[in-house]
């Protein structure tokens, strides 16, 4: 720009009295161009990653890549702030031989720079769930916490500290640790003994009553909560059914629509079922033209083979579908739900079964 700035005054020498004020106005106008195409913010870099306050660097999270079965988020989107995740990962899917399996307990998958899924080995447990931290500035909302109490062998809590150490650095203990739940089943709820008397920590209960008044919802289950993680508002859609206590958690900043049971690739238990066909209708209706990047629910039980499903208790699942629904998948769910009508009826599809 020094140089740029020289060869105008040069020239300006030359030129008569008239062309000094349009050099000069040129050399000034030039000067804020080039200075705009310098200036980057300090978290940027050519591969167009980007970092968050005490956490490691989320890599190539705007990578090509296309998920099987996502809905794509728009550049647009991400203008807006919608935060970007990847789920190009493979998930530890259980051991023909679990006496000798050597996989780690728990799989932990960043999926962006402040969300992460876990999965519990299936050698451990065949329900192999999958849980969900979602971290904001004030809180962090952990969504079940597995289907083994013990720590020793399932050390969920000690994986999920180590993940908010991680993200908050030197502020984690400013930071409140929410334990909450999809639903009450106990292989949601058999690892919230390990976040007892820790600091900073609520673990919610599972009945309806208690769920209600943590999300502030007054008219279960037509109401919709929210909770605030700290410029985060979390949304808590009732969607009993499948247990009664049944939730969806939604988070606009990902755009991530979590569904427990209630909706996963895999058999849908109905315990009520008017009772699950009015929700699928409302969390259907609700979403109907609201953004969805995937729809992720609790477990696997399809294999990748469309309308095949894994027998109950497999530990070794080579061929499994993927984790990620998407929102047309929940729009087919409220369909065919409709569709059977009052009479409860098992009915297959590509990505999920619905068992009464």
């Amino acid at each position: 720009m020094k140089d740029t700035k020289g060869l105008l005054l040069m020239t300006s020498i030359f030129a008569g009295k008239k062309d000094i004020l349009l050099l000069i106005s040129l050399s000034f106008f030039l000067s804020i161009i080039i200075a705009s195409c310098e200036d980057k913010p300090s978290n940027y870099n050519q591969r167009g990653n980007y970092t968050r306050a005490g956490q490691q660097e989320v890599e190539d999270l705007n990578s090509e890549q296309k998920e099987p079965s996502g809905d794509a988020v728009s550049e647009t989107e991400e203008i807006m702030g919608i935060e970007k995740g990847t789920l190009d990962v493979q998930w530890i899917h259980g051991s023909d031989n679990c006496n000798q399996d050597a996989n780690p307990p728990i799989q932990v998958h960043q999926y962006s720079s402040s969300v992460v899924i876990m999965r519990q080995n299936k050698c451990i447990n065949f329900e192999a769930p999958f849980m969900y931290l979602i971290m904001g500035s004030a809180k962090a909302l952990l969504v079940d916490s597995g289907a083994t109490g013990n720590a020793a062998q399932f050390p969920i809590e000690q994986v999920v500290e180590t993940e908010l150490q991680r993200y908050y650095g030197v502020r984690r203990n400013e930071i409140m640790l929410v334990v909450a739940h999809s639903h009450g089943h106990g292989d949601h709820v058999a690892g919230d003994g390990q976040f007892q008397d820790k600091p900073n920590t609520v673990i919610v209960g599972t009945n309806q009553q208690q769920v209600s008044q943590f999300f502030n919802i007054d008219n279960w289950p037509v109401d919709i909560g929210l909770y605030d993680l700290g410029d985060r508002m979390i949304e808590i859609h009732p969607i009993p059914g499948h247990q009664g206590t049944d939730i969806a958690i939604y988070d606009p900043k990902t755009q991530l629509l979590l569904t427990g049971d209630s909706l996963y690739p895999g058999r849908i238990y109905v315990n009520q079922w008017e009772v699950l066909r009015a929700s699928m209708q409302r969390l259907a209706a609700y979403f109907q033209n609201k953004p969805v990047t995937h729809v992720l629910g609790a477990h696997i039980e399809m294999s990748a083979t469309p309308g095949q499903d894994y027998p109950i208790g497999t530990t070794f699942q080579p061929n499994e579908h993927v984790l990620q629904l998407t929102g047309a998948t929940l729009q087919l769910l409220n369909t065919e739900l409709q569709n059977i009508g009052p009479n409860p009826m098992r009915k297959v599809t590509d990505s999920f079964i619905i068992s009464p």
